[in-house]
Protein backbone atom coordinates (compact mmCIF):
# COMPACT_ATOMS: atom_id res chain seq x y z
CA UNK A 1 0.00 0.00 0.00
CA UNK A 2 1.40 3.59 -1.18
CA UNK A 3 2.60 5.69 1.74
CA UNK A 4 1.45 9.32 1.41
CA UNK A 5 4.37 11.85 0.55
CA UNK A 6 3.29 15.17 1.19
CA UNK A 7 0.77 16.60 3.39
CA UNK A 8 -2.84 18.04 2.27
CA UNK A 9 -5.88 20.05 3.58
CA UNK A 10 -8.82 20.77 2.22
CA UNK A 11 -9.06 23.84 3.47
CA UNK A 12 -11.92 23.79 6.38
CA UNK A 13 -14.39 22.22 8.08
CA UNK A 14 -14.00 19.74 11.05
CA UNK A 15 -15.83 16.51 9.10
CA UNK A 16 -15.15 15.10 5.63
CA UNK A 17 -17.42 12.67 3.72
CA UNK A 18 -17.44 10.36 1.33
CA UNK A 19 -15.55 11.54 -1.65
CA UNK A 20 -15.89 11.03 -5.25
CA UNK A 21 -13.68 10.71 -8.36
CA UNK A 22 -14.25 11.57 -11.88
CA UNK A 23 -12.39 12.52 -15.06
CA UNK A 24 -9.75 13.53 -12.85
CA UNK A 25 -11.35 15.55 -10.05
CA UNK A 26 -11.82 14.60 -6.82
CA UNK A 27 -15.58 15.89 -4.54
CA UNK A 28 -15.15 15.47 -1.06
CA UNK A 29 -18.30 17.02 1.10
CA UNK A 30 -17.82 17.85 4.36
CA UNK A 31 -19.58 19.87 7.27
CA UNK A 32 -21.24 22.90 5.53
CA UNK A 33 -18.77 22.87 2.35
CA UNK A 34 -17.85 21.00 -0.43
CA UNK A 35 -14.43 21.04 -1.93
CA UNK A 36 -13.31 19.87 -5.26
CA UNK A 37 -9.50 19.22 -6.49
CA UNK A 38 -8.08 18.90 -9.84
CA UNK A 39 -4.37 17.86 -8.33
CA UNK A 40 -4.81 14.85 -6.53
CA UNK A 41 -5.75 16.59 -3.79
CA UNK A 42 -3.00 19.26 -3.56
CA UNK A 43 -4.74 21.90 -3.83
CA UNK A 44 -9.03 22.37 -3.39
CA UNK A 45 -11.49 25.01 -4.17
CA UNK A 46 -14.84 25.32 -2.89
CA UNK A 47 -18.52 25.78 -3.30
CA UNK A 48 -20.85 28.05 -1.77
CA UNK A 49 -23.60 25.37 -0.54
CA UNK A 50 -26.25 26.81 1.59
CA UNK A 51 -26.41 24.16 4.38
CA UNK A 52 -24.90 24.66 7.69
CA UNK A 53 -24.72 20.60 8.40
CA UNK A 54 -22.78 17.78 7.56
CA UNK A 55 -22.63 16.82 3.69
CA UNK A 56 -21.88 13.30 3.99
CA UNK A 57 -21.30 12.02 0.27
CA UNK A 58 -21.25 13.08 -3.70
CA UNK A 59 -22.30 11.35 -6.69
CA UNK A 60 -22.77 11.93 -10.43
CA UNK A 61 -25.11 10.28 -12.22
CA UNK A 62 -25.46 9.02 -15.62
CA UNK A 63 -26.11 12.21 -17.32
CA UNK A 64 -23.12 14.65 -15.52
CA UNK A 65 -25.38 16.02 -12.68
CA UNK A 66 -24.50 15.97 -9.53
CA UNK A 67 -26.05 14.95 -6.13
CA UNK A 68 -25.01 16.20 -2.78
CA UNK A 69 -26.91 14.21 0.70
CA UNK A 70 -27.08 16.24 3.26
CA UNK A 71 -28.78 15.31 6.94
CA UNK A 72 -32.16 16.63 5.66
CA UNK A 73 -31.77 17.89 2.14
CA UNK A 74 -30.46 17.11 -1.26
CA UNK A 75 -28.28 19.30 -3.33
CA UNK A 76 -28.30 19.43 -7.25
CA UNK A 77 -25.41 20.92 -9.31
CA UNK A 78 -24.16 21.11 -12.57
CA UNK A 79 -20.66 21.09 -11.39
CA UNK A 80 -20.43 25.12 -10.91
CA UNK A 81 -23.41 26.14 -9.10
CA UNK A 82 -25.21 23.93 -6.31
CA UNK A 83 -28.59 24.65 -5.31
CA UNK A 84 -31.33 22.88 -2.64
CA UNK A 85 -33.72 20.31 -5.11
CA UNK A 86 -34.93 18.46 -1.90
CA UNK A 87 -35.73 19.23 1.93
CA UNK A 88 -37.83 17.98 4.69
CA UNK A 89 -36.66 14.56 5.85
CA UNK A 90 -34.14 13.86 8.29
CA UNK A 91 -31.11 11.30 8.50
CA UNK A 92 -29.76 11.04 4.91
CA UNK A 93 -26.40 9.46 4.65
CA UNK A 94 -25.95 8.37 1.18
CA UNK A 95 -27.01 7.81 -2.28
CA UNK A 96 -26.77 4.44 -5.07
CA UNK A 97 -27.94 5.18 -8.72
CA UNK A 98 -29.62 2.02 -10.74
CA UNK A 99 -30.27 2.80 -14.01
CA UNK A 100 -32.30 6.15 -14.34
CA UNK A 101 -33.10 6.87 -10.67
CA UNK A 102 -31.21 7.78 -7.40
CA UNK A 103 -31.88 5.58 -4.52
CA UNK A 104 -31.15 8.41 -1.66
CA UNK A 105 -30.44 6.14 1.91
CA UNK A 106 -30.66 6.83 5.52
CA UNK A 107 -33.64 6.38 8.02
CA UNK A 108 -35.66 5.84 4.75
CA UNK A 109 -35.22 5.22 0.99
CA UNK A 110 -35.68 8.09 -1.31
CA UNK A 111 -36.06 7.34 -5.12
CA UNK A 112 -35.37 10.23 -7.33
CA UNK A 113 -36.57 9.60 -11.01
CA UNK A 114 -36.86 12.51 -13.35
CA UNK A 115 -36.36 14.79 -10.85
CA UNK A 116 -39.37 13.70 -9.07
CA UNK A 117 -39.06 12.54 -5.15
CA UNK A 118 -41.42 9.45 -3.78
CA UNK A 119 -40.97 7.67 -0.42
CA UNK A 120 -40.00 4.13 -0.29
CA UNK A 121 -41.84 1.65 2.08
CA UNK A 122 -38.57 1.00 4.18
CA UNK A 123 -38.43 2.58 7.50
CA UNK A 124 -35.11 2.48 9.63
CA UNK A 125 -33.36 3.40 12.11
CA UNK A 126 -30.55 4.38 9.59
CA UNK A 127 -29.10 3.08 6.37
CA UNK A 128 -25.36 3.32 6.40
CA UNK A 129 -24.87 1.25 3.19
CA UNK A 130 -26.53 0.06 -0.17
CA UNK A 131 -25.57 -2.05 -3.43
CA UNK A 132 -26.77 -3.51 -6.06
CA UNK A 133 -26.63 -7.35 -7.80
CA UNK A 134 -26.33 -8.45 -11.14
CA UNK A 135 -29.33 -9.58 -11.07
CA UNK A 136 -30.69 -6.14 -10.11
CA UNK A 137 -31.28 -7.38 -6.57
CA UNK A 138 -30.91 -4.44 -3.80
CA UNK A 139 -29.06 -4.63 -0.15
CA UNK A 140 -29.12 -2.27 2.55
CA UNK A 141 -27.95 -2.66 5.74
CA UNK A 142 -27.68 0.01 8.15
CA UNK A 143 -27.71 0.40 12.32
CA UNK A 144 -29.36 -1.90 15.37
CA UNK A 145 -28.81 -5.02 13.09
CA UNK A 146 -31.15 -3.84 10.22
CA UNK A 147 -30.56 -5.25 6.63
CA UNK A 148 -33.16 -4.95 4.11
CA UNK A 149 -34.08 -6.50 0.15
CA UNK A 150 -35.85 -4.59 -2.60
CA UNK A 151 -36.55 -6.81 -5.76
CA UNK A 152 -38.15 -4.13 -7.79
CA UNK A 153 -35.56 -1.26 -7.43
CA UNK A 154 -35.80 0.35 -4.16
CA UNK A 155 -39.64 0.56 -4.39
CA UNK A 156 -40.78 -2.59 -1.66
CA UNK A 157 -38.38 -3.78 1.15
CA UNK A 158 -38.33 -7.06 2.82
CA UNK A 159 -36.19 -7.35 5.66
CA UNK A 160 -33.95 -9.94 6.36
CA UNK A 161 -32.12 -11.90 9.77
CA UNK A 162 -28.89 -11.36 10.15
CA UNK A 163 -26.19 -10.36 13.05
CA UNK A 164 -27.14 -8.37 16.73
CA UNK A 165 -25.00 -5.76 15.34
CA UNK A 166 -24.59 -2.61 13.51
CA UNK A 167 -23.83 -3.37 9.66
CA UNK A 168 -21.41 -0.53 7.97
CA UNK A 169 -20.60 -1.97 4.77
CA UNK A 170 -22.29 -4.52 2.07
CA UNK A 171 -21.02 -5.59 -1.52
CA UNK A 172 -22.48 -8.14 -3.89
CA UNK A 173 -19.53 -10.74 -5.27
CA UNK A 174 -19.26 -13.44 -7.63
CA UNK A 175 -21.73 -15.53 -5.30
CA UNK A 176 -23.48 -13.53 -3.26
CA UNK A 177 -23.64 -10.88 -0.69
CA UNK A 178 -21.17 -9.20 1.70
CA UNK A 179 -21.42 -7.43 4.80
CA UNK A 180 -19.38 -6.12 7.26
CA UNK A 181 -20.02 -4.72 11.13
CA UNK A 182 -19.45 -3.60 14.65
CA UNK A 183 -17.29 -6.23 16.64
CA UNK A 184 -15.71 -8.14 14.00
CA UNK A 185 -18.97 -9.33 12.34
CA UNK A 186 -18.34 -10.24 8.30
CA UNK A 187 -20.86 -11.97 6.91
CA UNK A 188 -21.23 -13.58 3.60
CA UNK A 189 -25.04 -14.72 1.70
CA UNK A 190 -25.38 -16.81 -1.51
CA UNK A 191 -29.06 -17.17 -1.46
CA UNK A 192 -29.84 -13.42 -2.07
CA UNK A 193 -30.03 -12.28 1.90
CA UNK A 194 -32.46 -15.75 3.01
CA UNK A 195 -29.43 -17.12 5.29
CA UNK A 196 -25.70 -15.85 6.39
CA UNK A 197 -22.76 -17.67 7.13
CA UNK A 198 -20.04 -15.96 9.28
CA UNK A 199 -16.44 -15.35 7.50
CA UNK A 200 -13.76 -16.18 9.87
CA UNK A 201 -10.80 -13.61 9.97
CA UNK A 202 -7.71 -12.90 12.05
CA UNK A 203 -8.69 -9.61 13.40
CA UNK A 204 -10.90 -10.68 16.32
CA UNK A 205 -13.87 -7.76 17.39
CA UNK A 206 -12.57 -4.39 15.86
CA UNK A 207 -14.95 -2.44 14.45
CA UNK A 208 -14.95 -2.36 10.06
CA UNK A 209 -16.44 0.67 8.83
CA UNK A 210 -16.55 -0.06 4.69
CA UNK A 211 -16.05 -2.66 2.68
CA UNK A 212 -15.66 -1.81 -1.14
CA UNK A 213 -14.45 -3.50 -4.44
CA UNK A 214 -10.83 -3.54 -5.53
CA UNK A 215 -9.71 -3.17 -9.02
CA UNK A 216 -8.74 -6.66 -9.47
CA UNK A 217 -11.87 -8.88 -10.26
CA UNK A 218 -13.24 -10.96 -7.04
CA UNK A 219 -11.34 -8.82 -4.63
CA UNK A 220 -12.31 -6.48 -2.02
CA UNK A 221 -11.05 -3.55 0.80
CA UNK A 222 -12.03 -3.81 3.93
CA UNK A 223 -11.28 -0.54 5.97
CA UNK A 224 -11.55 -0.97 10.31
CA UNK A 225 -10.17 0.53 13.41
CA UNK A 226 -6.44 0.60 14.26
CA UNK A 227 -5.84 1.85 10.57
CA UNK A 228 -6.85 -1.67 9.23
CA UNK A 229 -7.02 -2.01 5.36
CA UNK A 230 -7.49 -5.93 4.48
CA UNK A 231 -7.58 -7.67 1.32
CA UNK A 232 -10.40 -10.19 0.71
CA UNK A 233 -9.94 -12.54 -2.53
CA UNK A 234 -12.20 -15.25 -1.41
CA UNK A 235 -15.68 -14.04 -0.55
CA UNK A 236 -15.78 -17.83 1.34
CA UNK A 237 -13.02 -16.52 3.34
CA UNK A 238 -10.74 -19.03 2.14
CA UNK A 239 -7.78 -16.08 1.85
CA UNK A 240 -7.90 -12.87 3.62
CA UNK A 241 -4.27 -10.36 3.77
CA UNK A 242 -3.42 -7.75 5.99
CA UNK A 243 -2.20 -4.46 3.65
CA UNK A 244 0.85 -2.56 5.05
Amino acid sequence: MAHPDANTNVGYGRYLGRAFARDGVIYMPGEGFLASSADDGKTWSHFDVDVEGMLYCVAQNPSGRFLAISDDCVLVSDGATWEIEYEGYESLRGVLYVSTRALIFGSTVLIREGGEYRQSDLAATGINAMTTSPSGTLFSVGESAEAFRSFDGGETWDELDVPGVDLNGVVTTWTGVLAVGCFGVMIHSVDEGETWERVEHPWGERHFWSIVRAEAPGTYLVGGDDALVARLTDPAADSLNNLD
